[in-house]
């Protein structure tokens, strides 16, 4: 009896071993039929752009499927592609996704939104989400008044506040260009970019500094804000 007992756990134990080696194949399948549908998408999209002579050295039956796609077909592959490449990055890197999907601003959100899915995107942002950017040129709040000077991913926007009160000043014109609304590098470091007021809107989009004056002071508080966020989202992610 204690050997037909013990012939029937091995037995047993076999078969789960077995179940438990199919589930793993079946995942790994799948996986590899979702990468090549992907693959396919990227094909077809690829192909629809491409010439008649450049095609057939590519899947022998890919033209005859791009040519009866319609349009709308041809943005649900593009769109499936989209989200398929966001949800790799998200993978691998969870925790700027983490924080920016914090991130309620609405301006900056604005930069994010992949348009077609909807989707937070970061496939294109180096750094960390609290890294901090100064744009090429000022991203303007509220015209010729209020424009962006520097941003964090996570949320955060130094503002300057009182550019129009600057902008006819002739020493305005040797940093900006109003044609192309770029902005000098070297104006931080000139005295002159202490004569303007600043104020500091946080990842919820409200305003949490404002009023300060001179560009030294303002970038101070606007470092040291991003630094303990980031130091909460840190402790966040990690519990």
């Amino acid at each position: 009896m204690t050997e037909n007992f013990s012939n029937q756990g091995e037995t047993l134990n076999k078969l789960l071993k077995k179940a438990d080696n199919w589930i793993k194949s079946q995942d790994a399948i799948d996986k590899e039929l979702e990468s090549l549908k992907n693959e396919r998408a990227r094909l077809i999209l690829e192909i629809k752009a491409e010439t008649p002579e450049t095609i057939s050295v590519k899947e022998p039956n890919a033209l005859d499927t791009a040519r009866y796609l319609t349009e709308e077909q041809i943005e649900e592959e593009r769109k499936n592609l989209i989200i398929h490449e966001i949800e790799e990055d998200r993978r691998g890197k969870p925790y700027i996704y983490f924080v920016i999907e914090k991130n309620h601003n609405p301006y900056m959100l604005q930069k994010l939104i992949e348009p077609m899915t909807g989707l937070i995107d970061l496939r294109n942002i180096s750094g960390g989400p609290n890294k901090i950017h100064n744009p090429d040129s000022i991203e303007w709040v509220v015209p010729n008044k209020e424009g962006v000077y520097s941003f964090s991913y996570s949320g955060f926007m130094l503002i300057i506040s009182d550019l129009d009160a600057h902008i006819d000043d002739a020493r305005w014109a040797a940093f900006y260009d109003k044609d192309t609304n770029a902005l000098s590098s070297n104006f931080s470091s000139d005295p002159f970019s202490e004569e303007f007021t600043f104020k500091i809107i946080d990842p919820n989009g409200l305003t949490i500094k404002e009023y300060i004056k001179g560009y030294t002071k303002a970038s101070l508080i606007f470092r040291t804000e991003v630094i303990n966020y980031q130091k909460k989202m840190d402790e966040e992610y990690h519990v």
